[in-house]
């Protein structure tokens, strides 16, 4: 378990924030990490985990770009040009974002503006299975399908990004990374929900509220 205290005022956020978040590993190959928070001040609180995964192995020379990838959603989010969130989700249907049915990230990459201006993906995904922490939301494989890891959540979105900016980042190795090694696939609430009238993301926690929230990565082998 890890703990953080956030005083008031705190990098301009109001309230005395105390975080702690727990990392389990279980019998059947699981990541669970549960979020806990309160308040004693209104303040936004949007926590995530920021792991990059190539399943390959990020010494494999293979990006994360030739992985398969399935994610349970009707709607994402558009972003302007710097990643800032249009007004109304869009319609994944028929468009480079509908990840309903598996495919390779590499076969619609960088097809359409939204995907040019971030250099790949970088967008939320609004959940249609959520709250429920046994219901998967999203499944990535590796690019031989040997090994497989599902995702789910009680948040309402997830974003994914394809490293799209990771080169020159340390690696343990002692080299670096390049773009596209590795990617993420975090759990949260919506982009610039704090200044939404979205309904299922209200970041805002109260005094009297606890934010409670978990995320399961389940490996498949």
């Amino acid at each position: 378990m890890f703990e953080l205290i956030s005083e008031d005022g705190d990098q301009g956020f109001p309230g005395r924030l105390v975080t702690r978040v727990i990392y389990t590993l279980t019998e059947d190959n699981s990541v669970n990490i549960d979020y806990r928070a309160s308040t004693n001040k209104a303040t936004p609180v949007n926590l995530t985990n920021h792991a990059y995964f190539n399943l390959s192995g990020d010494d494999s020379g293979e990006t994360a770009l030739e992985h398969w990838l399935q994610i349970d959603s009707s709607h994402y989010l558009p972003t302007n040009e710097v990643g800032i969130p249009h007004e109304m989700p869009e319609l994944v249907s028929e468009t480079s974002f509908d990840f309903n049915r598996t495919k390779r990230l590499s076969s619609e990459l960088l097809v359409n503006e939204q995907q040019v201006q971030a250099k790949g993906y970088d967008h939320c995904y609004l959940l249609l299975s959520r709250r429920d922490i046994s219901s998967r939301v999203a499944a990535l494989q590796s690019p031989d399908k040997k090994l497989g890891m599902s995702v789910s959540t009680t948040m309402p979105g997830m974003q994914l990004y394809t490293g799209n900016w990771l080169a020159g980042t340390p690696n343990r190795n002692g080299g670096t990374y390049e773009d596209y090694t590795g990617l993420a696939l975090e759990t949260q609430f919506y982009p610039d929900s704090p200044n939404r009238d979205w309904r299922e993301s209200n970041t805002i926690l109260r005094p009297d509220d606890e934010y409670s929230h978990s995320t399961r990565y389940c490996f498949e082998f």
